[in-house]
């Protein structure tokens, strides 16, 4: 057998058999099959130093503990990013990230680990009015603002923010800009056999009196029966704005009946 081995380093010939190691560069060795080779090359030389493709990953990535994730900490360089404590949130802040507690106050979300607040869309729970009226006596021909004056009407019960709004005089003011869903409901006691006029549900804007109606609902009664008004609107308020419920009999007797009004915040 013949074997040349060329300035370039090339070594040629049909067969060689070593019983010994090959020393220096093997740049110039091609053609070698993948089965001829053997043996495990360390990180050093620019192997894994492992035998397993999921040895030779855990080899490389520099995460340590359960829950790490990995991310380019700068060009170039993989960094090992801790698992966050128990409720926390992985956020950023523009450049890396980070786990952070989510924190809201009733109108804003943080959780970018920054005092800027994140712009949101979600229902606020605790802004608006939520009131039920057991018992209302309607003058006839009088409008009748919702409220308590004198013991004129019992509400029950006030949730959200009562602190917004003033029993005596039943105005609401508003604390937060944004989009409210005004719901008003009346259902009228049974007039008996005479049924006259009309039945009228308002909702008031900046106001107090029916010029300042931005939504009304009205319904004929009918003899011997109940009649209910119903009047919904969404609307953009702004903080300051003020809102009143007003219900209106036009003729017949005085009647009495019960109510719900409400004022839900659905979006900045």
């Amino acid at each position: 057998m013949t074997t040349t081995l060329s300035s370039g380093g090339s070594i040629t010939g049909t067969s060689i058999i070593a019983t010994t190691q090959f020393n220096g560069s093997g740049a110039g060795l091609t053609n070698l099959p993948s089965s001829s080779l053997t043996g495990t090359v360390p990180i050093s030389n620019g192997g894994t130093g492992q035998t397993s493709a999921a040895s030779a990953f855990n080899a490389l990535n520099p995460m340590t503990t359960t829950g790490d994730m990995i991310y380019e900490s700068s060009t170039g360089v993989s960094s090992r990013l801790a698992i966050g404590s128990s409720g926390t949130i992985l956020s950023s802040n523009g450049s890396s990230p980070s786990w952070n507690t989510l924190t809201t106050d009733g109108t804003t979300i943080t959780g970018n680990g920054t005092s800027t607040p994140l712009s949101v869309i979600s229902t606020n729970t605790t802004v608006g009015l939520s009131v039920r009226y057991n018992t209302i006596t309607f003058t006839s021909g009088t409008n009748t603002i919702f409220t308590n004056a004198g013991g004129f009407l019992t509400p029950f019960p006030v949730q959200k923010e009562p602190a917004n709004w003033v029993p005596s005089t039943g105005i609401y003011t508003v604390s937060v800009t944004g989009w409210y869903r005004l719901t008003g409901h009346i259902l009228w006691a049974n007039p008996g056999g005479t049924a006259t006029g009309a039945r009228q549900i308002l909702i008031l804007l900046n106001g107090t009196t029916s010029g300042n109606a931005i939504i009304f609902s009205s319904a004929t009664p009918v003899a011997n029966f109940t009649c209910a008004t119903d009047a919904i609107q969404d609307v953009f308020l702004t903080s300051g704005n003020t809102i009143a419920f007003m219900g209106f009999q036009s003729q017949g007797a005085n009647l009495t009946g019960t109510a719900n009004l409400s004022i839900t915040f659905i979006s900045y």
